[in-house]
């Protein structure tokens, strides 16, 4: 018992590290951040409405099966709207780092449980500076495409756990639907 509490201890270490990593590299400045190119199409819309406003607008996209991808554009309204209402703008990236950084700790378990804490260190690093995407910061990708790799990071947990048709669950109709 002692060995597995001092495993998942370090292991908690290293995501606390990883999720430092990632802030300095991309939001230490979030407070001066505004809006991007993807976001002014979307962002001011969803933080005007009311809570009723944003279900209907879920229902109207769930309806109409939006753009192929309604999900991804209900997350975006639903997180933009509680990240708002949390800090105004710097609330809405605080939520969008907070998204990432669960994907980045879904990543890191993912590797340890696969292979070992250490690769899980070293992907979780190159997760956190991988500088060839560089829209991470927008909103957009934050709050919707974000969504979707948490949801696959998920299923990938629930196929090692072996409960297969949580993964299928996961995959086919939710990730299909959201990206």
């Amino acid at each position: 018992m002692k060995i597995l509490f001092s495993r998942y201890r370090y292991c908690l270490l290293d995501i606390v590290f990883l999720a430092a990593i990632f802030w300095v590299a991309r939001y230490l400045f979030s407070a001066q951040f505004g809006f991007y190119e993807d976001d002014l199409t979307r962002i001011p819309e969803a933080i005007s409405m009311s809570l009723a406003g944003i279900w209907d607008h879920l229902v109207f996209l769930m309806s109409r099966y939006y753009a192929n991808r309604p999900l991804h554009e209900g997350f975006i309204y639903v997180f933009s709207w509680l990240g708002w209402q949390a800090n105004d703008l710097w609330g809405v990236y605080w939520v969008g780092c907070l998204i990432t950084v669960g994907n980045l700790a879904l990543f890191y378990w993912l590797l340890v449980r696969m292979h070992s804490r250490l690769l899980g260190l070293l992907g979780g690093i190159a997760y956190a500076l991988f500088s060839a995407d560089t829209t991470q910061a927008y909103l957009t990708m934050s709050l919707g495409g974000q969504v979707s790799n948490t949801l696959l990071l998920l299923a990938f947990h629930a196929y090692l756990y072996g409960s297969r048709w949580i993964s299928y669950m996961l995959v086919y109709p939710i990730i299909l639907f959201s990206y």
